[in-house]
Order: C-alpha cells, then structure tokens, then sequence
C-alpha cells in the first residue's frame, strides 16, 4: 500500500499509541510516533507530516509548548494540528485554540473511529 500521506502522533500513552496505528494503519498513511514534546518538532522538520495529533501532557516540551513552537516556525506553522487529549479544562482548551490548534478532543470522549474520519477531514 502507497503511503502518501504522513501523520505524527505525539502520545506517551504506549496503549493508545497502539489502538491509533492499528486503526490507523487501515488508511494509506505513514504513522510516525514520539513520545517526547522535544523530539516533535524535530520530526515534523524531517518528516513533514500532513497532520499532528499531539497530546498536552507528554514528556519533554508539554503539548501546549510544542503547539507553540510549530505555530512559531514557518517550516511548520501550517500543518494541521489535532490536539487530543485528557486534560479536559476550559484554559488550556482556550489556550490551544489560541496557540493555533485545528481542533481540541477529551480522548475519553471520541472514539478512534471518530478521529480516524477527522483525520480524513483534514488530509
């Protein structure tokens, strides 16, 4: 199968990082993963991804500071971003938004099914 499109998956969740490239690995997509908020912005230079589904709370760089730092550059400032995550608070909602993500999900409140068809949305 042609993968033409990449997606970066920033999660520390070693579960979740499986069920995501097994409902993933279905599309013809590059699944690429780091568990680490230092090392995602590095990996988005290299491998140019299509889309980013980041975590907030990861190692390294917190999601919100990675969100800042891709939004900041323009080698990256355009990719989309899908902020999926646990932490369910209006701030850092906001704050995401703010910062440039594409759109902000409580991880126990979709199912990968439903973020498979947004990541279809935005490839």
């Amino acid at each position: 199968m042609k993968h033409n499109k990449k997606i970066l998956i920033v999660e520390d969740d070693a579960f979740l990082v499986d069920a995501y490239k097994v409902k993933l690995a279905s599309m013809p997509w590059k699944i690429i993963t780091t568990t680490n908020g230092d090392a995602a912005y590095d990996i988005t230079v290299k491998e140019k991804p299509n889309l980013i589904i980041l975590d907030l709370l990861i190692e390294g760089l917190t999601g919100l500071e990675v969100l800042r730092k891709l939004r900041s550059s323009p080698a990256t400032k355009d990719v989309p971003i899908i902020v999926a995550t646990n932490v369910n608070q209006d701030e850092s909602v906001n704050k995401a938004k703010e910062l440039g993500a594409n759109d902000y999900f409580i991880k126990s409140n979709i199912s990968i099914g439903d973020l498979v068809k947004k990541c279809q949305d935005y490839l």
